[in-house]
């Protein structure tokens, strides 16, 4: 019997679209893939370059709050220690000590790192686990004492001669020159704290100490 051309065939399977096929109409998906995979690399190259700068940024910090030789923290990283006792004084009222230690043998520009790094030992082994020393100048260490009222002052004293004198290597006749800072204190600035024990101690004759309160 002849076929009916009113009536049309219907295939068995339908035919692929332009897409499918892998004609004209697949370039956009392709073209959006590529950004999206575009997209992924640069975010994570970004996140890498990101964690580097932050890496740097943190010893750019190090660096500038460090001192080299010793491993203590230089005049700025006092200066920092500093901010955070004067925190605690806001919060809790606690007091704390601002301490310069010069050494007259050691002034020469000269002076040897091991000797250097030999003192700071000393006057960190003398101190409490919670004070905080520092390296303010080539001859002058410092530290930060929190909790620390006038009647404690001597006991440190004591205890930092003791181990200085203790050394055989080097005359460490000491000038110790330490400025209380607590409620009442008028000069809450880091910096002229540190200059004001700095100056403090190098206005002393070898051997003495010299305690201020900060106003």
């Amino acid at each position: 019997m002849a076929a009916d051309p009113s009536v049309e065939e219907t295939p068995d399977e339908e035919p692929e679209s332009a897409a499918q096929a892998g004609g004209p109409a697949s370039a956009p998906v392709d073209r959006t893939r590529e950004l999206h995979e575009r997209i992924a690399f640069l975010e994570a190259h970004l996140a890498r370059r990101s964690a580097e700068v932050r890496q740097l940024r943190l010893q750019v910090d190090v660096f500038s709050t460090t001192d080299g030789a010793t491993g203590l923290a230089n005049r700025n990283g006092m200066v920092d220690l500093i901010e955070l006792a004067l925190a605690r004084l806001e919060r809790r009222g606690e007091p704390f000590a601002v301490a310069a230690v010069g050494f007259p043998t050691l002034e020469p520009d000269d002076v040897a790192v091991e000797d250097v790094q030999h003192v700071s030992a000393l006057l960190t082994a003398g101190l409490r686990r919670m004070d905080r020393t520092a390296r303010i100048d080539h001859a002058v260490l410092g530290a930060v004492l929190p909790d620390l009222t006038a009647a404690h002052v001597s006991v440190v004293e004591r205890r930092l001669r003791s181990l200085l004198s203790a050394s055989t290597d080097l005359d460490l006749d000491a000038r110790i020159g330490v400025v209380l800072v607590d409620a009442e204190s008028t000069l809450l600035d880091p910096v002229a704290l540190v200059e004001r024990a700095d100056r403090l101690q190098a206005e002393l004759a070898p051997g003495r100490t010299s305690v201020v309160t900060a106003s």
